[in-house]
Formats: structure tokens, sequence, C-alpha cells
């Protein structure tokens, strides 16, 4: 659990309506975040490696409890490496038909 002291700020001119504004802390945690960037890093280590029930079950056992279906979207809004140009294409099976 991580407990955070931000500041607030009001807008006190007629013209807005009331409404206040929290700093933000975009090194340690992306705005409406409910977890850090680090632990959703570990948390899709873990998803990589193990996969969804499984990897459910060893982020419970590393006190970073987590349902398996957030395993798998943690997979799944991960973003693929680039790779550069295809050199060869194989084909591993084929049918005619």
């Amino acid at each position: 659990m991580l407990h955070l002291k931000v500041r607030r700020f009001y807008c006190h001119h007629h013209a807005c309506r009331p409404r206040s504004v929290v700093e933000t802390l975009p090194r340690l945690l992306p705005s409406c975040a409910r977890r850090t960037d680090r632990l959703t890093q570990a948390r899709a280590r873990v998803a990589l490696a193990l996969g969804g029930a499984a990897g459910g079950r060893l982020v419970g056992h590393l006190a970073m409890a987590t349902s398996s279906d957030t395993v798998r979207r943690l997979v799944h809004s991960m973003t693929l490496p680039s790779i550069g140009p295809l050199r060869a294409v194989g084909i591993d099976d084929w049918a005619i038909r």
C-alpha cells in the first residue's frame, strides 16, 4: 500500500465552477492509475513467463495479488517490440485444396 501526500489546487474565480486540481506524479503514476508502473511491469513479467491462471497464483504469493483475468489483460495490452525488415519467410504447414 502506498500513501501519497499531494497538493490540491482550487480555482476561486467567480466565472469558474468550483473545481479542484491535484498535482500529478508522472514518474511514479500515470494519471488516474490504481497501481505504479513498477508494479505493472513486475506483474507483466510474471504474466509473460507463466500465463493467466498460473501467473495470477504466483503474483498472489509475491504480495502483488491480482486475478488471472488481469494478468491476461496485461499481456494483451503490452506493445510488441519492433522488428527489422524480414530476410526470409518460412512455411511450416500447408495443404492443397
